[in-house]
């Protein structure tokens, strides 16, 4: 049986080969770690050391990384990285991009995987990419790199989204233009007739409206000998979905 790997933080950064003193330091501290048997109580360590390294790489923007966590999966060691950069801050159902750095523990290699994530779980839709060792040893700053990928894809599923938004707008305007005279008829109705609609605004009240003669009046003064039952009126239902422009925000398609 191998030996479980018992090195210091120094002994894990800075044994790396000539060759290796090129690369970026995220690179650098991988192939370390991949190459040394891993014991389970050294997994929130080493996820620290490598969230101290995603760090530096993120520079000015090193308050994106929001929080690390490790898992040993079979065959698999992930570290995994919840980052917040600067152009998902307030963002809808608190998006952010989950990197997930795998370290297959039988060949001794290692990948990342960048995917959108939020408060509902992984949205793909909006950005993700899986990126082999090889590849990210060619940049100076991975993680920035990476999360520029993923920024395009992001920018791109939001101008989709946004095109897709304004059709929609313009389609409910058209619908309104012909919905128009048919409530102006349903208006003209009820004034011929002596007649008002009330909207139930009780917090259990649905999208009735109740047609009311104009002479009987709505009061909030409780009087049990002239009071009308609710069940006594008509009511027509428009399927009318209630917001309160005061608290409710409507938010582009997510």
């Amino acid at each position: 049986m191998c030996p479980i790997f018992r090195g210091t933080r120094r002994d894990i950064v800075g044994a790396h080969s000539t060759k290796e003193t090129t690369m970026n330091n995220l690179c650098t501290l991988l192939d370390s770690i991949s190459k040394n048997p891993i014991a389970n109580q050294q997994l929130d360590d080493l996820g620290d050391l490598i969230a101290t390294v995603v760090r530096a790489d993120l520079g000015d923007d090193s308050k994106s990384l929001i929080t690390n966590w490790a898992e040993h999966n079979d065959d698999y060691i992930d570290f995994s990285f919840a980052l917040r950069p600067e152009w998902l801050v307030g963002t809808p159902d608190d998006k952010q991009v989950k990197m997930r750095i795998s370290i297959d523990t039988c060949d001794q290699s290692w990948y990342a995987y960048l995917v959108m994530d939020c408060k509902d779980g992984e949205i793909e839709a909006w950005g993700e990419k899986e990126f082999n060792r090889s590849e990210l040893e060619e940049y100076s700053m991975p993680v920035k790199s990476m999360l520029e990928v993923i920024h395009g894809q992001y920018d791109k599923k939001l101008h989709e989204e946004d095109t897709k938004t304004e059709t929609l707008l313009v389609n409910a305007r058209k619908v309104a233009d012909l919905l128009e005279p048919h409530v102006d008829a349903i208006k003209t109705i009820c004034k011929e007739n002596g007649l008002n609609l009330f909207a139930d605004s009780s917090l259990d009240g649905t999208g009735r409206l109740y047609v009311v003669p104009d002479c009987i009046e709505a009061t909030d003064k409780v009087d049990e000998n002239s009071e009308i039952t609710l069940d006594r009126f008509p009511y027509i239902d428009l399927d009318v979905v209630k917001f309160d422009q005061n608290y409710d925000f409507f938010t582009k398609i997510k």
